[in-house]
């Protein structure tokens, strides 16, 4: 969707692939031997779809591909998530193919074109294509989730959203009894990804394609591994990004991005076959 406003993040540098991390001097950019090796960031782009037939206008996060990426960055985490598997403590989808968005209201197409190649039915459905056959994502006021779902159902998926539990929630308290660590975590394991819309870059859909429990009860250090149409802060755009968990459930609204008879708040789909 649009992006509005510059925003300052404070990045958790946080270890996805082992418990072993990398011990890096900011000043010389040494790595200890402590360094295992799927500790290596992927900067191919073998995890990329294709977006080069879809359109060339001067926006979205592919106008200016990987010219932010720094392979020796010491403040973020370098971690291979297209090839990650899942552990002890990570439920991630392996090999979840990313797209990078070549409009700037088109996240919530790009979300889906992620999961229509990750269950095979990606076919020849390219952004300009969707957005003008559900008339969504190219005109400024982005994909709402109703469009989502007209989306995914169109073309033949199954989908579990905040329609469906809409009816049941009183207060935003009561929110949390249908969306929280445990429903994401079941939905990973069914092979099944959870498209969140919330306010980063004031109000963007993403694809939440892993959850790591960092191997505590504390909900305080879990994160998400999110794929991401518009990556092109984290020094890798490979698609991919993480997320404090707690810091996106106190963020998980588009407040008003949306018109109001649209929902803005608590914003997910789940796509499935089944």
């Amino acid at each position: 969707m649009k992006k509005f406003f510059p925003m300052i993040m404070c990045i958790a540098m946080l270890a996805g692939c082992s418990s072993q991390t990398a011990a890096v001097n900011i000043d010389t950019k040494e790595v200890s031997e402590n360094t295992v090796t799927a500790a290596s960031g992927n900067f191919t782009d073998e995890m990329k779809i294709d977006n080069s037939n879809d359109t060339d206008e001067n926006g979205g996060a592919d106008f200016n591909e990987r010219t932010g990426d720094h392979k020796e960055s010491p403040y973020f985490n370098k971690v291979d998530f297209y090839n990650a598997k899942s552990d002890d403590t990570r439920t991630i989808l392996t090999n979840y193919k990313t797209y990078q968005q070549t409009n700037e209201f088109s996240c919530g197409i790009c979300a889906s074109l992620m999961a229509f190649d990750h269950y095979g039915m990606l076919g020849d459905k390219t952004e300009a294509g969707l957005s003008e056959k559900y008339k969504a994502g190219f005109d400024g006021s982005g994909t709402n989730l109703r469009q989502m779902k007209e989306i995914f159902e169109g073309e033949g998926l199954k989908t579990y959203s905040t329609f469906d539990i809409i009816d049941n929630i009183k207060e935003h308290s009561d929110y949390f009894t249908y969306f929280n660590k445990d429903m994401i975590i079941e939905n990973l394991k069914n092979n099944k990804p959870v498209l969140v819309c919330w306010n980063d870059w004031g109000g963007h859909w993403e694809s939440i394609i892993g959850y790591d429990t960092m191997g505590t009860d504390d909900e305080k250090d879990d994160v998400l591994i999110i794929a991401d149409s518009y990556d092109c802060t984290d020094h890798n755009q490979d698609g991919y990004g993480v997320i404090p968990y707690q810091r996106f459930l106190y963020n998980f609204s588009a407040y008003t991005f949306f018109p109001e008879e649209e929902l803005n708040d608590f914003l997910f789909i789940v796509p499935s076959e089944n």
